[in-house]
């Protein structure tokens, strides 16, 4: 995200505790990823996804909040649109819904292997 006054902030800015919280679960989704535990990948992939979309809406106030000091109300959402996230928060959603699908995917192909041995 880049903030014309601020310069650039990154994910950690928004909430440290929240940036390492979701770089565990990313952690444990490759962990998962690796034994092939369905039900945890798909819980990684919906807490990824809650967290994700909780923080992106934390910085959105946390932005419109450092405008407003700005006594003018159009001025300060002039201010505020300015800000410009980058392309990160689309790739940490995208991320999510993958692991979503790949644990529901595999948990699929595994009860099909397991109704019909061939």
């Amino acid at each position: 995200m880049r903030v014309p006054l601020y310069g650039s902030m990154n994910f950690f800015w928004i909430h440290v505790a929240l940036g390492i919280l979701l770089v565990t679960i990313a952690v444990i989704a490759l962990f998962a990823l690796f034994t092939q535990r369905n039900l945890l990948i798909r819980l990684s992939g919906w807490f990824s996804l809650g967290l994700t979309v909780f923080i992106f809406m934390a910085a959105k106030w946390k932005v419109a909040d450092s405008f407003a000091f700005i006594p003018l109300k159009k001025l300060a959402t002039l201010a505020t649109g300015i800000v410009h996230f980058s392309w990160g928060w689309l790739v940490l959603l995208t991320g999510a819904v993958l692991l979503i699908i790949a644990g529901k995917t595999n948990e699929t192909s595994v009860q099909k292997s397991v109704t019909n041995p061939q």
